[in-house]
């Protein structure tokens, strides 16, 4: 019955995590031109960074669904070392661009909490 709990917890607080990412990428997206006019290097660079988020979404949707479909253990790896990498983009934005990308890595590190509970569970 635990296993189950913290099965639909995963899935719950990857998906909000799937939301979360896309809703950024597309902020990031549509203000990528904003102060700094659409031909500037800055907005090319915003550009850039917003496609690498959309491609994070997308991969943390397949490591997902892998997770689900599969629960052998290459797809509870596959998830973990998603979510690591998550952590650490998030940080990593967090101290460079904006305190909001605190909120990912706390996200990210509770899914990491819970894909231990999981493992660990009997």
């Amino acid at each position: 019955m635990r296993r189950r709990w913290l099965l639909a917890g995963i899935v719950a607080v990857g998906l909000l995590e799937s939301v979360g990412w896309f809703l950024a990428a597309s902020l990031l997206w549509a203000f990528r031109d904003i102060f700094v006019g659409a031909g500037s290097i800055q907005a090319a660079a915003n550009g850039r960074f917003a496609l690498a988020i959309y491609a994070a979404t997308g991969i943390n949707v397949i490591a997902l669904i892998a997770f689900v479909l599969g629960r052998r253990g290459w797809a509870w790896w596959s998830l973990s070392t998603v979510q690591v990498g998550d952590l650490a983009l998030s940080v990593v934005e967090a101290v460079v661009r904006s305190t909001t990308w605190w909120l990912f890595a706390a996200v990210a590190l509770l899914m990491l909490a819970l894909l231990l509970l999981l493992r660990r569970a009997p």
